[in-house]
């Protein structure tokens, strides 16, 4: 720390921007099709906004632990809401929000995952996510950023439970009233809450 970092040279940025260059075609190449064409059908795009019935990946050391993924590829028009529902169950689990990468979207700003800790649980003791381009007011809330498409993505750990999904895909002016009505909602300000806690608690376990 003697000296400033020297600027990059014109080699230097050349460089760099060809290998830029050449992930992103690499990326479009490889990608969009790679987690069905290697998930062995756990990724269906015969399945869109519902979870490939009875598959998960997990093999049988994964079972022995209770542990075991599945993955779910959405598509949400404008207009459209998806309402992702799943008995609670014992045990930690998390559902994740990606895109069509299956990369992780913006969790430390936005709230694209859930776990028991997070999650409000409705009287009828069912967990139910809702996936929408805009807030709706739910407590359980999974942003879309904007995406059209992508990836939801659960795993669970300790638990014997193998989980069971439901999704309704509903318009986003009626989805309201496709709740049931102890549905757990929160103010704007009460969402300005909820996602400080959890920028605060990212920030925390990664040590940021």
């Amino acid at each position: 720390m003697d000296a400033p970092r020297p600027i990059p040279t014109p080699e230097r940025m050349v460089e760099a921007m060809t290998w830029a260059g050449e992930f992103l075609t690499g990326a479009m190449h490889d990608w969009p099709e790679h987690s069905w064409a290697y998930s062995h059908g756990v990724c269906d795009p015969a399945f869109v906004n519902q979870f490939p019935p009875d598959r998960t990946a997990a093999t049988n050391d994964d079972a022995k632990r209770g542990r075991m993924a599945a993955h779910m590829i959405w598509e949400l028009k404008p207009d459209e809401a998806l309402i992702v529902e799943m008995d609670n169950h014992d045990g930690f689990w998390i559902f994740g929000m990606g895109d069509v990468f299956v990369a992780s979207t913006d969790f430390l700003h936005r709230p694209v995952s859930y776990t028991p800790a997070r999650t409000t649980v409705d009287g009828d003791n069912v967990v139910r996510l809702v996936m929408s381009h805009d807030d709706p007011g739910v407590h359980n809330w999974l942003d879309t950023q904007g995406f059209s498409n992508g990836n939801l993505t659960y795993r669970n750990l300790m638990s014997q439970n193998a989980a069971k999904f439901r999704t309704r895909l509903v318009k986003r002016s009626e989805l309201l009233d496709a709740l049931p009505p102890d549905t757990a909602m929160v103010s704007k300000d009460e969402r300005v809450t909820q996602m400080l806690d959890r920028y605060h608690s990212i920030k925390l376990r990664y040590g940021l």
